[in-house]
């Protein structure tokens, strides 16, 4: 957990942005005391249209720095693409610019009204405990994000199965990564907990082995049952025929005999293979004499 200690620069800070405060209302009290009604009145109706015209300054600053933000964020997205940078890092860096420049603005837009920038970090600095306790999930979420933009566990595009949650990996932003689950289902995960936690990343390697297990009757013809497995196998255009198959009992009981079914595909073909060939299994092993028991 972080933790932020008023240091004795910034309570100076604060007391003198305090005392600038009350001297100027106190002159301005004074000021007025020595006004006539119709004095006041112009001197109030002066401040309010120079506040005015301060506010229509800092709000056209606001929108046109917001649009310059975007048209810079646009033409770095442009130039990642043509350079074919990493969609991870284009992500990651996208998210770290809007941020850090959407701060600058807000800070550029305040000092225009007139507000003293000085005293807003002198009273953040001044509540720093409480700040540093609410934004230290945010700040290990942001390392998290580091980390994982240096480590590379899983990219964009990524099938990956992390805190509970199974899905594509869409963007890794600053504090967060965003999956898509195969149901369509937007799930938000933050970095922190995710770069310290275990990723299952089935997308890294490019082969992946399905395993069926089967039960069948205790006098089923295990030679026999193997060689039309191999057949169901075999008409299989996914599966790799070059790693071959590895058809197995693994245990015997008196109900069942425990088989074990391995091949090898393609990790993109994987599930498709997996339901072809429990859909033969399930139509070609009865009429050979082979009956399924509980596995």
């Amino acid at each position: 957990m972080l933790f932020l200690q008023l240091n004795p620069a910034d309570t100076d800070k604060l007391q003198d942005a305090d005392s600038t405060v009350k001297a100027k209302i106190e002159h301005q009290i004074e000021e007025f005391s020595h006004m006539s009604p119709e004095e006041i009145l112009r001197s109030v109706a002066s401040w309010l249209i120079e506040l005015g015209l301060k506010i229509l300054v800092a709000l056209a600053i606001w929108f046109i720095g917001r649009w310059l933000i975007r048209k810079l964020r646009k033409f770095m997205n442009n130039m990642f693409e043509r350079r074919h940078v990493d969609p991870t890092l284009r992500t990651f860096l996208d998210s770290l610019v809007s941020i850090t420049l959407t701060i600058i603005l807000i800070v550029i837009t305040v000092d225009v009204i007139g507000l003293s920038t000085t005293s807003f970090l002198a009273l953040f600095a001044s509540a720093g405990l409480a700040l540093g306790v609410a934004l230290s999930g945010t700040l290990q979420n942001f390392a998290g994000g580091v980390m994982l933009l240096l480590l590379k566990p899983f990219r964009v595009g990524d099938y990956i199965d992390a805190q509970g949650k199974a899905g594509t990996v869409k963007t890794i932003q600053l504090f967060n990564t965003v999956i898509t689950t195969p149901d369509n289902q937007t799930v938000i995960i933050p970095n922190g907990p995710l770069s310290t936690g275990i990723i299952n990343n089935t997308s890294r390697e490019p082969y992946k082995q399905s395993t069926w297990n089967l039960g069948v009757n205790p006098g089923a013809d295990f030679p026999k049952l193997k060689e039309n497995i191999t057949a169901i196998l075999d008409s299989n255009q996914k599966i790799i025929k070059d790693k071959g198959y590895n058809i197995e009992i693994t245990r015997i009981t008196g109900l069942s005999i425990k088989v074990l079914v391995q091949a090898w595909t393609k990790a993109a073909d994987q599930q498709a293979v997996i339901w072809q060939v429990n859909r033969d299994i399930y139509s070609k092993l009865p009429p050979t004499g082979i009956y399924f028991t509980d596995p």
